[in-house]
């Protein structure tokens, strides 16, 4: 038995469950910036145009916003990992797999599921259960969605784990010290 406890890592994976909403906001992204790009003359009084514009673009980012889901995912222990590994073999066809070490299909599939420890949504507890609920929402992302979790748990299992550093706080904290005297 150790001496030490360890807590693993864990990371948010954000999902947002109305992707078609992208196109609204890259449509009316693009109405905002050739707005702003037209001589004021040809601008509404004011700038209520581009004012409008704007407005439509941090709508749809707001109805996105409320549109994702975080799932908390957590690293797991080493052993569990090596063996969920040993128990899905390349496939002898696949280089990729070969590369990888294991199937990756069946792995991810497997890691994922085991990773995910909460989900919450507007910073509310989701009842999810993943062995019973990951696998009907993961058939229905894109495959971009998909591998933005298996990187998530990659980098969680075989990154590294420092102790971070966050320059923006470092100089907010000694902005406000200074200024707090």
């Amino acid at each position: 038995m150790s001496k030490f406890t360890i807590k693993r890592p864990e990371r948010l994976a954000p999902l947002c469950l109305d992707a078609s909403l992208q196109a609204d906001w890259e449509a009316a992204e693009a109405a905002l910036t050739q707005a702003r790009k037209a001589p004021p003359s040809a601008m509404m009084v004011g700038g209520a145009d581009v004012t409008a514009l704007a407005l439509v673009v941090t709508e749809l980012e707001a109805k996105m916003l409320a549109e994702v889901v975080q799932f908390r995912l957590r690293a797991l222990p080493r052993s569990q990992w090596a063996e969920i590994l040993a128990a899905h073999p390349p496939k002898p066809e696949n280089d990729e797999d070969k590369a990888f070490g294991a199937d990756k299909g069946a792995f991810f599939d497997e890691v994922i599921l085991k990773s995910i420890v909460g989900v919450t949504r507007s910073d509310e507890p989701v009842d999810f259960d993943p062995e019973t609920d990951w696998e009907p929402l993961a058939d229905e992302m894109t495959d971009r969605q998909y591998s933005d979790f298996a990187d998530a748990v990659f980098i969680l299992n075989r990154g590294t784990v420092s102790v971070p550093f966050s320059r923006a706080a470092s100089l907010t904290n000694r902005d406000s010290s200074e200024t707090s005297k």
